[in-house]
């Protein structure tokens, strides 16, 4: 496997530890506006990243080409550049004790050929149904189908070596909507494992009409302090910001502002946040990380309280 031979070059070139990630990629995005196809692409790509360490120090490089013939010259970079990096007290692979031993599946592979003509049909009736939604949605900003499938391959030299084959399908709308010389805009949109669970084209296009005639004739109020409810959209950005804060690589930087604040009570009572890495045909499930240590549920936070920090090796 390339895997295999990665860290075999890498130890010839005296590596003390080697670590490699293979993506292959391959899908098609269509985007259709006012009935016409704007953009229909076919995309088939690899993906090697290899990172080696000697003794504290190491050195990462990447490339498109996995072709075999062209590992060599790229080992040979990443062990040259590793000469010359500053030394890192923390660097270094997980320990062994940490690696997952049980691979999981957990339903996250659902292959469908999804032609070009079917992929233009769909994100047109999509966008079709919001236009015809209300006579104040007088234009929109497109529809657009995309698919993706992916193996993800990562191996180490603590005798780590595991894969993952993985779909999505996506489908969006974006509407736009006119009253009284006031414009709005909004979208909707389905993202999913499997192409049969995947939201109709009359559903999106009809929620994206929705959502944007609900924004006509919004109105500002007083300032003042009460309850707020975000919408699933925001909420997940919300989210994300506050992983962000409790990343390891912010708080080794000092750049979080919920540095020592594990114990802490940072939320409302009534909110608990839980990664569920095994969860079927998730978006981010898997059952290793990006280091190849076992993935388990974690109780993030309880009842408003931070418990932890999301840390890699």
């Amino acid at each position: 496997m390339l895997i295999e031979e990665v860290l075999e070059l890498a130890k010839r070139h005296g590596a003390t530890d080697c670590e490699v990630t293979w993506v292959n990629r391959s899908g098609v995005d269509t985007t259709v506006r006012l009935g016409k196809v704007e953009k229909l692409e076919f995309h088939n790509d690899a993906l090697i990243s290899i990172t080696v360490y000697k003794g504290k120090r190491k050195a990462s490089v990447s490339s498109t080409n996995s072709n075999a013939a062209a590992l060599p010259q790229l080992v040979a970079t990443a062990c040259a550049m590793a000469e010359h990096t500053e030394m890192d007290k923390y660097a270094g692979l997980p320990d062994r004790s940490e690696l997952a031993t049980t691979s999981h599946d957990l339903c996250l592979d659902y292959p469908y050929s999804l032609d070009a003509d079917y992929a233009i049909k769909i994100a047109q009736e999509c966008e079709a149904a919001a236009l015809e939604f209300d006579p104040k949605i007088n234009n929109s900003e497109g529809a657009t189908i995309s698919t993706l499938a992916s193996t993800r391959s990562y191996g180490n030299s603590a005798g780590f070596l595991g894969s993952v084959a993985s779909t999505r399908y996506y489908l969006s709308c974006t509407a736009l909507a006119e009253c009284k010389g006031e414009k709005q805009r909004d979208a909707d949109y389905s993202l999913t494992r499997n192409f049969t669970k995947l939201a109709t084209a009359q559903q999106i296009g009809a929620n994206a009409a929705k959502k944007t005639l609900a924004r006509l004739g919004a109105r500002t109020i007083k300032t003042g302090k009460v309850s707020v409810i975000f919408a699933a959209e925001v909420a997940s950005s919300l989210l994300s910001s506050f992983l962000a804060a409790i990343s390891g690589s912010n708080l080794y930087r000092k750049t979080s502002f919920l540095l020592d604040a594990v114990d802490q009570k940072i939320f409302a009572d009534f909110i608990n946040i839980k990664e569920q890495p095994h969860k079927l045909s998730g978006i981010g499930s898997s059952w290793f990380d990006a280091e190849g240590v076992a993935t388990r549920s974690k109780d993030i936070v309880t009842a408003g309280v931070l418990n932890t920090y999301l840390l890699n090796s």
